[in-house]
């Protein structure tokens, strides 16, 4: 059995090691993108992406997300008039939205929203406010869907970031599977948390977002890249003590049945995951991560078995 968890250990290590390797690889790649792909989506094979919003009522917030500098780009935010009526009257307020008539999807027919709004300035069109009752966040994201005008649907929660580099990575991603011919229905990452980019047929295929729409998605229509897509601010509190308990317990339990070996093996293990962290951190930041950051790139490691779930929240 020691030999086992020490094999075990060793195997994630070694995954550890290839993971950083193939990062390091991809942001080297990104290097040499030319810098018109992300501001041209003529030279991006005319793709279009989406940020869908679900628990975002942060000015401030979206108007980061909107920061990106894509011609083929917008945010659609999902909010519950009823339920923040100060937030939903500061976004109208500071983008200057006006309602708009909207028909109900055919497409999604559960995704019925009460109003729509829209810019009347010019410079800010790129946004759109769906006023529905909140339900659930999958239900928030079916209503985005369904009015988004793009292809590329990119899930975004309250905590979440877009990255930088986000836009630049999909759009040389679906580039490349589509010069081979390849149909591409879900982008995943798990660079320092897990984010997605939907394609919407796909979606709409599905019946709408739900906790198991991964494990719809056939596998070949899937690709993995080791690039970040979406990064989190994570509460340092909870991240710690989750950690710190879950650390303790397995390191004592295995103190108490194998001896010292396979805890020093453990705790050498969280040591490589922190450096692979910082190594990430110097490719995509080209400065060091928070701690938190790193905190909740070691949090993923405890949800290895519900990776497959999607939630954003």
């Amino acid at each position: 059995m020691l030999i086992i968890i020490l094999l075990i250990l060793s195997l994630i290590s070694l995954h550890t090691i290839c993971e950083a390797y193939r990062i390091i690889r991809h942001s080297e790649r990104l290097c040499f993108i030319p810098l018109e792909m992300t501001t041209s989506s003529q030279s991006a094979c005319n793709i279009g992406c989406s940020v869908i919003c679900t628990s975002v009522w942060s000015v401030k917030h979206i108007e980061e997300l909107l920061s990106t500098e894509y011609d083929k780009f917008e945010v659609v935010v999902v909010l519950d008039s009823s339920r923040h009526k100060k937030a939903f009257q500061r976004i109208i307020d500071h983008f200057h939205l006006i309602r708009v008539s909207c028909l109900q999807s055919e497409e999604l027919p559960a995704a019925a929203i009460r109003q729509l709004y829209r810019s009347r300035d010019r410079a800010l069109r790129r946004i759109v406010l769906v006023d529905r009752k909140y339900v659930t966040q999958y239900d928030d994201l079916n209503a985005a869907t369904a009015v988004a005008a793009y292809d590329m649907i990119i899930p975004i929660g309250k905590d979440y970031h877009l990255h930088p580099q986000a836009i630049k990575s999909i759009i040389s991603t679906l580039s490349e599977k589509r010069a081979n011919n390849q149909h591409i229905e879900l982008i995943y990452s798990s660079v320092m948390t897990r984010s997605y980019v939907f394609y919407r047929e796909a979606i709409i295929r599905l019946g709408g977002f739900s906790a198991n729409i991964l494990k719809q998605i056939p596998q070949n229509n899937i690709s993995h890249i080791y690039v970040p897509i979406c990064y989190r601010e994570p509460i340092l509190g909870s991240l710690v003590l989750r950690i710190s308990a879950n650390t303790i317990f397995i390191a004592g339990g295995l103190t108490l049945l194998f001896g010292i070996l396979p805890a020093i093996a453990l705790l050498s293990c969280i040591a490589l995951q922190w450096t692979y962290i910082r190594l990430v951190s110097n490719a995509f930041y080209g400065k060091k991560c928070s701690t938190q950051a790193r905190l909740c790139y070691l949090s993923l490691k405890w949800d290895f078995f519900n990776a497959r779930k999607f939630t954003i929240s």
